[in-house]
């Protein structure tokens, strides 16, 4: 059976290092938040030139203490994404967002939004979007899948994650990145209440970090391979892309599961957190997402699905 996700094999320096990182933690009894966190907030804010960052145990709790902080009456949010955001916004009014059916980004009206709404935009699958103030709204980007990526617009935050199956993994882990002083200074207050994570998970995040380039070119070499052999449509990428989720769009999916799901993993993302938007649907009713890890058996794959 294809896992649908494996990470990237460590060498035995790589390894070697970790179990060293893991006893100086120990012996420096700061578990978390010590210096193993300010260095991977150090190393993000470097790597997309922010002034402010923050680790969090994973990407639902960052979200979670900006929802907290920002405290609007509205929000927008889109209706394919991770199931988790259906519990963010309980006590809010929240519209929810139509997705574009060839990037899968969602759809933000055109018109003024208030300025005590929030709009939470996802960068879906890792795929880079960009979207225009309305009005002095509050703009978060959801890029739990975008770590690696380039990105120039962060709004008034980012959020990352690092799951098992991110580009980088911490084996779990968080973090949101600002240029706002306001949301830094509200952040630095919850930092150990909300924002905490451990030493051991950062440590494994800066590991795979330093593999991120290397990760990266094999990651592009299936998709690109993916692209040309796969006779399925593919998200359209407008700007760039983290190539975390390889999704295709299938006619007849349950035909195709039936031929694969005794010799590979697959997912079904995302179930809509609000039924009856008519692009989400349509999506919904066609996507499959397939292993594209570094190492996958990518070949065998486009056997298996042709």
């Amino acid at each position: 059976m294809i896992p649908f996700f494996r990470p990237p094999q460590l060498n035995h320096l790589e390894i070697q290092k970790l179990q060293h990182d893991f006893a100086s933690i120990l012996e420096s009894g700061m578990l978390s938040h010590g210096d193993y966190c300010e260095a991977f907030e150090e190393e993000v804010r470097r790597r997309y030139h922010v002034d402010y960052a923050f680790v969090a145990p994973n990407a639902t709790v960052a979200l979670d203490a900006l929802v907290k902080i920002i405290n609007p009456r509205f929000v927008f949010s889109p209706a394919f994404t991770w199931k988790s955001l259906s519990t963010l916004f309980f006590g809010r009014q929240v519209m929810w967002l139509d997705i574009n059916k060839r990037t899968w980004l969602p759809i933000v009206p055109e018109t003024p939004i208030s300025k005590d709404t929030l709009v939470v935009y996802n960068h879906t699958f890792g795929n880079i979007g960009i979207v225009e103030r309305t009005c002095n709204n509050t703009l978060i980007y959801d890029g739990a899948q975008a770590f690696g990526a380039e990105i120039e617009v962060f709004g008034d935050a980012t959020v990352f994650g690092f799951a098992p199956t991110k580009p980088v993994t911490c084996g779990e882990g968080g973090m949101i990145v600002t240029n706002n002083s306001k949301i830094a200074e509200l952040l630095e207050k919850q930092r150990h209440v909300l924002l905490r994570m451990s030493e051991f998970n950062v440590a494994v995040g800066l590991t795979y970090l330093n593999k991120l380039t290397e990760v990266q070119e094999e990651r592009r070499k299936i998709w690109q391979y993916y692209d040309k052999h796969l006779p399925f449509k593919h998200q359209e990428v407008p700007f760039s892309h983290s190539l975390s989720v390889y999704g295709i769009l299938v006619s007849e999916r349950e035909k195709l599961i039936d031929k694969i799901k005794d010799k590979m993993e697959y997912r079904v993302y995302y179930e809509p957190l609000e039924r009856g938007l008519k692009n989400t649907e349509w999506l919904f009713e066609r996507i499959l997402c397939i292993p594209s890890y570094a190492g996958c058996p990518y070949k065998e794959i486009v056997e298996l699905l042709t």
